[in-house]
């Protein structure tokens, strides 16, 4: 299995890769990855762990030269490739995976070069991925990106993470929704333990670990919850991550006097996680993180996806079935108001909410994800789609630098724009 991806920051795709090639490797399974940024862009730690498990490659160290390869991203499919060299790569590889179709698009340059057809396969890791923006206002390269999505989905080279992104997709896609790959992404490995301790801390702390973007809209609604409790709870909130949202949660902090009961702590190694946050009481979040949260045994408050107001579907074990980030899924409730009732517990009420958060989690099992991936790969069609030529990959990749520039002016990335 090959894997082509960006770069391994700390966040919950790159960690799942991380965890996925772990898992494949214990289960005597090979994993390769290829990024497309130098090693300079990844997060040291988080390479070095990946590195135990996979053959980790870096795209510049198979540039030849060329004008094109000084440039971002944008222009990636334009970058001058020495495909003689690249092609060991993909030497006893089964599968190529990626999450957006940049990478696919890559993919599909380098089959028509190396005269290979290795299934390809695109993870929905975000709902918004190919649901953004408004019929044909949407710019040129994310009409191919649709292409090429549509193309994956009669395939069967989708994987949908839960059926909420199904119901979600079937407005915006013509697909026959008892036909596609749908199954838990993996987060756990077998054999977590829970704490026995269900005894409130002094004070009582509440944690958040993610990457601060815009769309994890709770670190900022957070604030106003800490606001709430305080009068009752002798409480802090610790927030680990660091993104662009960063400023404007320090500012609401100050502004609500909020210093000495909200902490912005910045990143902590992805191999503390689990260390880290075992010692709060409660976990406020989203994406795989909250279901390692709950899986050690802390209560989970769901942090609805771009969700602006201080409202959740409520703690994640009591979530039916596995769709819980994306808005719209279920009633919502207050979420001061969830976690005052729950502080409210006794010590045997909280220890048997620790221990159904663990057995909720276990449906994220990473060993049936791996299985659930290769199996997948098996049952993928070969991908009937032409990449096009230079005037495409021109066309392409203009569209791309001038609408990434386009959201600047406007005052925010393309990542904000597209995820909200």
């Amino acid at each position: 299995m090959l894997i082509i991806y960006n770069t391994l920051r700390l966040g919950g795709i790159e960690t799942f890769y991380m965890r996925l090639a772990k898992t494949r490797y214990l289960m005597g399974k090979k994993t390769k990855i290829l990024l497309t940024s130098k090693a300079e862009a990844s997060n040291e730690q988080l390479l070095y762990e990946t590195k135990k498990y996979a053959d980790v490659y870096f795209l510049n160290d198979f540039f030849k030269p060329g004008f094109f390869n000084k440039l971002t991203l944008h222009f990636l499919l334009l970058k001058s490739i020495d495909f003689s060299e690249l092609s060991k790569v993909f030497d006893d590889v089964d599968q190529v995976h990626v999450s957006s179709a940049i990478y696919g698009f890559l993919y599909l340059n380098i089959r028509n070069k190396l005269k290979i057809n290795i299934p390809l396969t695109v993870g929905i890791y975000h709902s918004k991925e190919f649901t953004w923006g408004e019929g044909d206002k949407i710019p040129y390269y994310e009409r191919c990106n649709r292409v090429l999505f549509t193309a994956l989905l009669k395939s069967k080279g989708v994987y949908f993470f839960n059926d909420g992104l199904i119901n979600l997709y079937s407005q915006f896609f013509d697909f026959d929704k008892n036909n596609v790959n749908i199954f838990p992404l993996g987060v756990i490995d077998s054999g977590a333990t829970e704490s026995n301790n269900s005894k409130l801390g002094d004070p009582i702390r509440i944690v958040s670990v993610g990457r601060l973007v815009n769309f994890k809209a709770y670190n900022l609604w957070m604030v106003d919850v800490v606001e709430k409790l305080q009068n009752d709870f002798n409480i802090e909130y610790h927030i680990f991550g660091d993104g662009p949202l960063a400023q404007e949660i320090k500012r609401k902090i100050e502004k609500h006097k909020l210093n000495d009961k909200i902490f912005l702590k910045g990143n902590i190694p992805y191999s503390d996680f689990k260390s880290t946050v075992s010692q709060y009481d409660i976990f406020v979040g989203s994406g795989t993180a909250i279901v390692e949260a709950s899986s050690l045994g802390i209560p989970s408050v769901v942090g609805i996806e771009s969700l602006d107001e201080p409202l959740s579907y409520g703690f994640l074990c009591d979530i039916v079935g596995f769709s819980y980030n994306e808005d719209g899924l279920y009633e919502k409730h207050d979420v001061a108001s969830l976690i005052s009732n729950y502080l409210y517990l006794n010590e045997n009420e909280r220890h048997k909410y620790k221990s159904k958060h663990m057995l909720w989690s276990q449906k994220f099992s990473m060993q049936k994800c791996v299985g659930n991936f290769e199996q997948g790969a098996i049952t993928a069609k070969p991908l009937n789609i032409s990449l096009g030529g230079l005037i495409f990959k021109l066309r392409y990749s203009l569209s791309y630098f001038f609408f990434s520039l386009y959201c600047r002016v406007k005052g925010k990335s393309l990542s904000n724009f597209v995820y909200g």
